[in-house]
């Protein structure tokens, strides 16, 4: 089987970002689908299970994560929880899957082995590093917990039975899949649903300019990066179009990237991968060097 991956620069001037058949405002179970896919991270290895019929998760240490299908960009995110002592556990989000392991996202920590406290850990390449800790002041941890998680930008809030918890600041991933972890012990997880944010304007990310203002020059590709497909995803037969929209700096580095159009979790995640490595000769504003928003688009074909 071969294969054929084109990518191209597409200003955001002249395309039109894809409606999604994905609802804004309203809240839905993320966990539609009729299989829930499961991972164990220490294996490397995938298997699905059936969605529970009263939507009550029961997750113990050996199904490890339970990953809902999708991207999410902004979103609030509800649900109830109780943990047995000393459980350790919570929801991650934003996380970037390769072949079944996270690269990158972060857990919303709601379970510490039995102290109140919320925690936000960063994924990075396999390994965790814990950002800021806030503490849930509310009932046993054995008793039914209503949680609220509110991600808007580079900001997650989290609060535990109507109260903020804590607001985590400074997130870099802006995008990725959302699930559940138990680390150790046992957590129920009930009534898991989302509403998805709508996408922010144009104009308004990272108040970078657009290609097609006045007085505006388009960022030029000087060094381009090709994702890789995943076993996976080869495996599966998917084939399509990823787009990734981004800000090219005035030193020609890449950063803010954006996935606009999702194709597979895990093409998702290599393209955005890629796109943070491409280099430009940067765009400018009546010909002074300044940030400028472009998009790129990444067709994955097998052969």
């Amino acid at each position: 089987m071969g294969i054929d991956l084109v990518v191209a620069l597409v200003l955001v001037s002249t395309l039109q970002v894809p409606s999604s058949p994905r609802q804004t405002g309203e809240f839905t179970s993320p966990f539609s689908s009729e299989t829930l896919e499961l991972w164990d991270v220490g294996l490397g290895v995938q298997r699905t299970a059936p969605v529970p019929p009263d939507g009550l998760f029961r997750i113990g240490e050996a199904s490890g994560w339970v990953m809902a299908p999708g991207a999410y960009h902004d979103f609030v995110l509800r649900f109830e929880a109780r943990a047995d002592p000393g459980a350790i556990g919570g929801v991650v989000v934003r996380v970037l899957p390769t072949d079944g392991q996270p690269v990158g996202g972060y857990e919303v920590r709601i379970a510490e082995g039995g102290h109140p406290s919320a925690s936000l850990l960063l994924w990075r390449a396999g390994t965790v590093v814990r950002a800021e800790r806030g503490w849930v002041h509310t009932t046993p941890s054995t008793d039914w917990q209503a949680f609220r998680v509110e991600a808007q930008g580079s900001t997650l809030r989290v609060l535990a039975n109507g109260e903020p918890v804590q607001d985590f600041t400074g997130l870099v991933q802006n995008v990725g899949r959302l699930g559940l972890h138990v680390e150790r012990g046992t957590i129920e997880f009930r009534s898991v649903e989302i509403e998805r944010k709508p996408f922010p304007s144009r104009r308004s990310v990272a108040g970078a300019f657009l290609p097609d203002e006045d007085g505006v020059t388009k960022p030029v590709p000087v060094r381009e990066y090709k994702p890789l497909y995943t076993r996976r995803a080869m495996a599966d037969g998917v084939e399509g179009e990823v787009w990734v929209q981004c800000v090219v700096q005035v030193n020609g580095k890449v950063d803010h990237v954006t996935l606009v159009r999702s194709l597979h979790a895990d093409l998702d995640a290599n393209a955005i991968a890629a796109a943070k490595k491409w280099r430009f000769k940067p765009g400018t504003r009546n010909g002074t060097p300044v940030p400028v928003v472009v998009t790129i688009q990444m067709t994955f074909t097998l052969k």
